[in-house]
Protein backbone atom coordinates (compact mmCIF):
# COMPACT_ATOMS: atom_id res chain seq x y z
CA UNK A 1 0.00 0.00 0.00
CA UNK A 2 1.13 3.33 -0.58
CA UNK A 3 1.52 6.06 1.73
CA UNK A 4 -1.08 9.01 1.68
CA UNK A 5 1.13 12.18 0.56
CA UNK A 6 -1.04 14.44 1.78
CA UNK A 7 -0.78 13.56 5.38
CA UNK A 8 2.40 13.89 7.81
CA UNK A 9 2.61 10.12 8.26
CA UNK A 10 2.62 9.56 4.75
CA UNK A 11 5.16 12.10 3.51
CA UNK A 12 7.34 11.35 6.75
CA UNK A 13 7.40 7.48 5.49
CA UNK A 14 8.23 8.40 1.73
CA UNK A 15 10.78 10.24 2.52
CA UNK A 16 12.79 8.76 4.97
CA UNK A 17 12.71 5.32 2.67
CA UNK A 18 14.73 7.66 -0.10
CA UNK A 19 18.31 6.01 -0.74
CA UNK A 20 19.54 8.54 -3.01
CA UNK A 21 19.80 11.82 -3.80
CA UNK A 22 17.73 11.36 -6.92
CA UNK A 23 15.12 9.12 -5.33
CA UNK A 24 14.84 11.99 -2.67
CA UNK A 25 14.20 14.44 -5.36
CA UNK A 26 11.43 12.27 -7.08
CA UNK A 27 9.56 11.54 -3.29
CA UNK A 28 10.06 15.06 -3.35
CA UNK A 29 8.00 15.80 -6.93
CA UNK A 30 5.39 12.82 -5.48
CA UNK A 31 4.82 15.03 -2.69
CA UNK A 32 4.35 18.00 -4.49
CA UNK A 33 2.02 16.08 -7.08
CA UNK A 34 0.07 15.19 -4.18
CA UNK A 35 -0.35 18.64 -2.81
CA UNK A 36 -1.63 21.05 -6.09
CA UNK A 37 2.05 21.19 -7.28
CA UNK A 38 3.39 22.53 -3.91
CA UNK A 39 5.09 21.35 -0.56
CA UNK A 40 2.24 20.53 2.52
CA UNK A 41 2.30 23.44 4.90
CA UNK A 42 4.17 20.77 7.35
CA UNK A 43 6.62 20.33 5.09
CA UNK A 44 9.23 22.73 6.60
CA UNK A 45 8.52 21.58 10.20
CA UNK A 46 8.13 18.09 9.56
CA UNK A 47 10.81 17.19 7.39
CA UNK A 48 13.55 20.47 7.04
CA UNK A 49 13.20 21.39 10.76
CA UNK A 50 12.81 18.12 12.50
CA UNK A 51 16.61 16.75 10.62
CA UNK A 52 14.59 14.01 8.87
CA UNK A 53 16.32 15.42 5.78
CA UNK A 54 19.97 15.73 7.30
CA UNK A 55 19.37 12.36 8.43
CA UNK A 56 17.78 10.89 5.48
CA UNK A 57 20.79 12.41 3.03
CA UNK A 58 23.87 11.12 5.68
CA UNK A 59 22.48 7.97 4.41
CA UNK A 60 24.11 8.80 1.06
CA UNK A 61 26.78 10.96 1.82
CA UNK A 62 24.40 14.11 1.13
CA UNK A 63 23.59 17.02 2.99
CA UNK A 64 20.42 19.07 3.35
CA UNK A 65 21.87 22.41 3.13
CA UNK A 66 19.61 24.77 0.96
CA UNK A 67 21.59 25.72 -2.07
CA UNK A 68 20.91 28.66 -4.29
CA UNK A 69 21.60 27.83 -8.06
CA UNK A 70 21.46 30.51 -10.87
CA UNK A 71 19.81 29.02 -14.05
Amino acid sequence: MNPDLTTVEGVREVMERSRTESEWSDNCDAVKAANSDSYPSFWFMEIILSGLAKRTANKWGGDAEMKIVAL
